[in-house]
């Protein structure tokens, strides 16, 4: 398993969740550009393939060079789950989105830290939209 990210503090908390797994590895990765795939070439092709939250800070040209690293990485029959924000077709799916992943960093949060609050939590997500 490899866990990547460009964010330091992401990067840490994974590691903090994967303990001591031998079988896992975290590397700083900046998908921004076609060379983050230099690196994982060695260890491809993956049966499985996940991007949370972060696909979407990128232009719509590099997501397209992107899904094609992507998919050059990918084993025959291999999946890739882009678990990203997308604009929700009404208002209530944007409500009932907003309100589950609020929710959810609520809880991670309180398993991280006991200092944040769930308005400050909602503050941070809503300002990062």
């Amino acid at each position: 398993m490899i866990f990547t990210d460009i964010s330091d503090p992401m990067l840490e908390a994974a590691k903090k969740q994967i303990g001591d797994n031998p079988r896992a590895t975290v590397v700083k990765t900046d998908f921004a550009t076609p060379d983050w795939v230099d690196g994982f070439e060695v260890e491809a092709p993956f049966d499985v393939i996940v991007s949370g939250f972060a696909i979407h800070h990128q232009s719509d040209d590099r997501k397209k060079g992107l899904y094609a690293e992507i998919y050059g990485l990918l084993c025959e029959g291999g999946v890739f789950l882009n678990l990203d924000q997308v604009s929700s077709a009404t208002p209530l799916g944007s409500e009932l989105f907003d309100s589950f992943f609020v929710d959810h960093l609520r809880r991670f949060q309180s398993n991280v830290s006991h200092g944040k609050t769930t308005r400050e939590i909602e503050k941070a997500y809503y300002q990062d939209k």
